[in-house]
């Protein structure tokens, strides 16, 4: 979590989601804004932004809001092998989107645990449940999974990492799909499996740059999935 009244942004300027069984191929612009409630609290605001979806839609359309917190629990506590740990709890809303990116009024949370590992690894993984549209007029609970392994390489300012997902990220990032299209885009990537890697270097303290390119492991997953974007802390 961030300092108290310290700021972060970060944008995806250009994020990429090819077509599959479950939906045509996605672009969209995300962001995340992070604000220092407390020394252990952050309050948030995400998005995926500017929204172009293929097929047969053919259409660019503004994504909705999200507004999630996050808290630190507890700090790692490495001589007793214990992570630190994190809670995290959003609420997708319908506020700017269009019919097509709407997926209803949509709430989920995760823990959060980080841990360092032999060889100077870093461990993350994240335990969490959300609430998505599975049919018109229908929502249901599902649970998802995210992992990251990462290691600094060159420098303490490059790292590299490899990190995966079942069910869709601890907060949403692939698009998202509604009753104008479940049945042909399925819901919101549900029983998905993504993995792929990617680096993040830091060019000061306060400016960071990172991309990424992962793939699904099933035939309804997308062959590719790719962003690249930055940071800045003030």
């Amino acid at each position: 979590t961030l300092p108290q009244g310290r700021g972060y942004v970060e944008v995806s300027p250009f994020g990429y989601y090819g077509s599959s069984k479950a939906g045509p191929q996605q672009f969209d612009m995300q962001y995340l804004l992070r604000y220092g409630v407390l020394d252990d609290v952050e309050f948030r605001i995400f998005g995926n932004g500017f929204t172009y979806t293929g097929g047969h839609f053919n259409r660019w359309d503004y994504a909705p809001l999200g507004f999630d917190t996050k808290i630190q629990l507890r700090t790692e506590k490495p001589d007793s092998i214990l992570p630190a740990i994190g809670f995290e709890a959003y609420v997708m809303t319908q506020w700017l989107g269009s019919s097509l990116t709407n997926g209803g009024t949509q709430p989920g949370f995760s823990f959060n645990f980080d841990q360092s590992l032999p060889f100077d690894i870093d461990f993350e993984y994240n335990v969490g449940a959300f609430r998505s549209l599975t049919t018109p007029r229908k929502s249901e609970w599902n649970y998802n999974f995210q992992w990251a392994f990462q290691k600094s390489f060159f420098s303490p300012s490059f790292s590299l990492f490899i990190h995966g997902y079942i069910n869709g990220a601890t907060i949403p990032k692939s698009p998202a799909k509604n009753s104008n299209n479940v049945g042909k885009n399925g819901g919101t990537s549900v029983n998905d499996n993504i993995v792929g890697g990617g680096f993040i270097w830091s060019l000061s303290r306060r400016l960071s740059v990172w991309g990424q390119a992962s793939t699904g492991t099933t035939s309804a997953d997308s062959g590719l999935l790719t962003y690249t974007g930055f940071a800045v802390a003030f």
